[in-house]
Parts: C-alpha cells; sequence; structure tokens
C-alpha cells in the first residue's frame, strides 16, 4: 500500500472496513532418476508447498497525520514430503493396546518443551513439579508438534528440528526392476516379470492464522504473553497437522506368462496410515 500512498489514491478517512490483502503460493518440486545397475530403475520425488494470504487494515491516522497498519493477519496451508516409514510396522500391544510410538511421543514432550525454555529467555525454567519448561507445558502448541513429528519419523527429540514448517522436504521413492527373464528358470515360464515398490509420506497443516495474542519483540519472542494454560503463546493458531503415508505399493509382482494368450498376472500388497494431531481439542 506504500505506492498508494505515494500517488495519492487512499482517501485520508479511519472509516475503511476493507483490509488490504495479497496472497502467494510456492511448489518446490524435485526429481532425481538412478539407475544403479541395468534393469532396476529409482525414482526420487520431494515436494514443498505452501500456500499463504496475507490482510491488514491501512487506515488513516487523523491525530498522527499518518497512515498506519492494524491488526495483520496471515491465513495459509504447508504441506511437506518426509520419511516415516521407521515407525510404519510397529503394532499396537495386544494386551493394554497401547501404541509404542505414541508413548514415544508423549515422552518426547518433556525433551522438546527444555529445548524450547532454554532458547526463550522469558522462560524461568524447568518446573520440577511438573517436569516441563515455564511457560511450555505439556498442552503447547510448540511441543506438541516437534514432538508428534520426532516420534513418529522414528528420530530423537534431543536434536530434532523443533520448526513447525521444515524447510528441506525429504525424498520419496518409486524402485522398479524387470530382469528377472534373465534367468533361463523363469524366462521358460514368463515373458516378462516386473517388481514394483513405491514410498509415499507427507506432513501438513490444513489450515493455520495468525494469533493476534502475540506480539512479537525485537528478539523474535513474544513479550512474556500467556495463554489461560500459562503457556506462551503460538505465533500461529493451527487447528491439526496430519501426517499421511502410503506403501502403494509394499510390493508388486506383475507378470506376463510365456504361451501364445499373453496370460497376465499382477499380485500386489498395499499399506497406508494416516496420522492426524488435533491442537483444537489435544487429540
Amino acid at each position: 500500500p506504500i505506492w498508494a500512498v505515494e500517488n495519492n489514491w487512499l482517501v485520508q478517512t479511519q472509516s475503511l472496513y476493507t483490509p488490504f490483502t495479497r496472497g502467494s503460493s510456492q511448489n518446490l518440486t524435485m526429481r532425481a532418476s538412478l539407475e544403479p545397475f541395468p534393469d532396476l530403475r529409482i525414482e526420487l520425488t520431494a515436494n514443498r508447498t505452501t500456500s499463504l494470504n496475507k490482510s491488514e487494515f491501512f487506515r488513516w491516522n487523523t491525530a498522527a497525520q499518518e497512515y498506519e497498519r492494524q491488526s495483520p493477519t496471515e491465513m495459509g496451508s504447508f504441506s511437506i514430503s518426509i520419511i516415516s516409514w521407521k515407525t510404519a510396522f510397529k503394532k499396537e500391544n495386544k494386551e493394554d493396546h497401547m501404541s509404542e510410538v505414541f508413548e514415544q511421543f508423549l515422552n518426547n514432550r518433556a525433551s522438546i518443551s527444555a529445548r524450547l525454555g532454554a532458547d526463550n529467555p522469558y522462560s524461568t525454567g524447568i518446573n520440577p513439579l511438573t517436569g516441563y519448561a515455564d511457560g511450555y507445558g505439556k498442552t503447547s502448541q510448540e511441543v506438541l508438534i516437534p514432538a508428534f513429528l520426532a516420534a513418529y519419523q522414528g528420530k530423537n527429540a534431543d536434536n530434532h528440528s523443533m520448526s513447525l514448517f521444515p524447510a528441506v522436504p525429504m525424498p520419496n521413492w518409486r524402485i522398479t526392476y524387470d530382469g528377472l527373464t534373465k534367468y533361463k528358470k523363469i524366462a521358460k515360464r514368463f515373458k516378462t516379470v516386473a517388481l514394483g515398490h513405491t514410498y509415499r509420506s507427507t506432513y501438513s497443516l490444513g489450515g493455520y492464522q495468525t494469533n493476534l495474542n502475540w506480539d512479537a519483540d525485537g528478539d523474535g519472542f513474544a513479550d512474556n504473553i500467556r495463554n489461560v494454560s500459562l503457556d506462551f503463546e503460538s505465533k500461529y493458531q493451527i487447528g491439526t497437522v496430519q501426517i499421511s503415508e502410503q506403501f502403494s505399493p509394499l510390493i508388486s509382482v506383475d507378470v506376463v506368462w510365456a504361451g501364445k494368450r499373453n496370460l497376465s498376472t499382477k499380485v500386489e500388497y498395499k499399506k497406508d496410515r494416516t496420522l492426524s494431531l488435533s491442537l483444537a481439542n489435544t487429540q
């Protein structure tokens, strides 16, 4: 809006109720193809997608005799490719139906909380009664999301990134091999034999928006602003984060039988899971 002021396009009034808005999106896609040896092909793909809409009121302040920005807000969505296969095949305990990975997620919270508290000059240290850093309790959004990501990616929470928006996408892959017919015994029965495997995993924020209660000072931290749980206010309000993982397929066998009829057979085994963490009601 600065150029609009410089060109005298704006009315000098406080009764402007339509916000100035602007939107942007970024889509990063990286691909690579490898062939370590003949007939084996590996295709790697990594993605990172962001969408952001900003709005604010740009009104005339009669007392100051200048325009000022009011109520700046941001709304957006985010997704990035990750690798979470380390925990894909871990099962619940049949006796008490507890998940080992979920228990790790709960345990990760204390480690993430301590690291966040150590970085924030407004935090007074670890509360001996709760085991969590001041301002970063067990239901704090800043604590839950990194703890969730570390647990379900099978990583150590002590050195896992605490960013809610990871910068570097991890490669997912598709692997195919069709060299089995080089062996005579297999070639007698089949014209072609193709083995396949595909893996995809995505971490996404369905939607987030600016927390109007958050107001950063020069060092990037809010001035000791707390919510009703006495946790520090987060910069963004996030409703749900999600990990979506597919082995599509985990393994597939596609063959064409030898003979004049060209009969074909395909067998594949697929596996997928979707993990959602709700910040609205901490489920």
